[in-house]
């Protein structure tokens, strides 16, 4: 009986074979959606695309013509700071915000951007004597938003509420790598889902355990893909990947109320070195990249599940699972070449391992066909978990016991008509 043999293929194979199938795309489904990476995703997710990047020969990537990034890492105050009793203990530094009131009184007055974000989280009992001026600018600006926190308080509420939306990087309880950006939890919306929905006029819901945009099933979250990468502030050809607040753009603020640097574009202030830098699966980059990147993706719609992609995913499972179903499993195979050469090994160990890793290559081959169509990670580590355990069961638990009980069934036989 060969491997693609499907001498047994029965009604009741194929029934458990769509059954499996369902479940296991749906379970599948969910775990992508979970707000979380389980431990290991990132380092594989990581492999995975710097593999994929060698074998298609794709460079690096590049800040996109739409998008500028301004860095406030070295714009910095000075403010007095209280103990929990209200004590003066000294002085803290934070983000400039007379110098980030400054750009976005230009940005206003010119009034040609696309969107900002400006990711400097106000946090309660943080205050600046610029404050008085930043905070109803923000406040009556356009198309402008803020970070905020779960664990942290905003503070300035009755100002700065309307403009905050979630932008937490969610890391496993074991690695503080970030691999998953949620687009979308409970009813709370992240920068890059907020920024989308305002520019397209599209958003995510939720109905149950799915979730769809326009109608078409989609994920909620989105792996912190490599849109915009660099190593350095300067590209290959000498151009700026982004620009210093106070250095380069309020440098001279008459050239930057005329400048075409600003027109129509997506600008995204933050920290680009020294703090806020995430590890990711892409490498460390900054928060406000991270964000960036989702916004980006989101608009090239990869979150977005294509049905033909579906079917695709349907068909190679199915075709594996009635193979498992069939009895042409890995692990009877495996397990049968090592009785037959007389090994002395554990034919139940190995064809355990060895039948895992088959199926982990052979659903790595879907996963790559996968992400180089689609752009979609599909979970293998699951899927070829359980169908290993399926064709382990039917391999040396289900098949031994219809042996068994043919066995008893033919001595019983010869008892009676001896």
């Amino acid at each position: 009986m060969g491997l693609f043999s499907f001498n047994r293929i029965n009604r009741k194979v194929v029934i458990a074979s769509v059954i499996t199938i369902v479940l296991l795309m749906f379970l599948c489904y969910i775990i992508t959606n979970l707000g979380f990476s389980i431990d290991g995703e990132g380092g594989w997710v990581s492999k995975f695309n710097n593999n994929i990047k060698k074998i298609i020969g794709k460079d690096d990537a590049h800040v996109p013509d739409s998008i500028l990034l301004v860095n406030i890492a070295y714009d910095k105050e000075l403010i007095p700071i209280d103990d929990s009793d209200g004590f003066p203990i000294g002085e803290i530094d934070i983000t400039n915000r007379g110098a980030l009131f400054q750009f976005l009184s230009i940005l206003e007055k010119r009034n040609d951007y696309k969107y900002i974000f400006l990711d400097v989280f106000f946090e309660e009992g943080y205050d600046s004597p610029n404050d008085d001026n930043l905070f109803p600018l923000i406040s009556r600006m356009r198309d402008i938003v803020i970070p905020r926190h779960r664990d942290a308080k905003l503070g300035h509420l009755d100002q700065l509420s309307n403009k905050a939306y979630v932008s937490d990087y969610t890391v496993t309880k074991k690695s503080s790598s970030f691999t998953k950006y949620e687009l979308l939890t409970d009813t709370l919306k992240s920068i890059a889902l907020k920024i989308y929905n305002d520019r397209t006029g599209k958003d995510i819901s939720r109905k149950g355990l799915f979730y769809s945009d326009g109608g078409r099933l989609c994920n909620s979250t989105l792996f912190a893909k490599q849109i915009i990468n660099f190593n350095s502030p300067y590209d290959n050809d000498g151009n700026k990947n982004y620009y210093n607040l106070s250095a380069d753009l309020l440098a001279d603020t008459d050239e930057l109320m005329t400048t075409p640097l600003l027109k129509d574009k997506y600008i995204f202030i933050g920290a680009m070195e020294l703090n806020d830098i995430h590890g990711t699966s892409e490498g460390s980059l900054p928060g406000v990249v991270i964000t960036a990147n989702s916004f980006l993706s989101l608009t090239k719609g990869q979150h977005m599940i294509p049905l033909s992609l579906i079917v695709l995913l349907f068909l190679i499972l199915l075709f594996i699972s009635l193979q498992v179903y069939s009895g042409n499993t890995m692990a009877s195979l495996i397990r049968k070449y090592i009785e037959k050469r007389k090994w002395k090994l554990n034919p139940y160990v190995i064809s355990y391992i060895v039948s895992w890793v088959s199926y982990m290559s052979l659903l790595s081959v879907v996963c790559i066909v996968s992400y180089m169509i689609y752009g979609v990670i599909y979970d293998i580590f699951f899927t070829a978990t359980i169908f290993q355990n399926i064709d382990f069961f039917i391999t040396n638990i289900y098949d031994n016991k219809k042996r068994k009980t043919s066995r008893f069934k033919d001595y019983v036989l010869g008892l009676i008509f001896k």
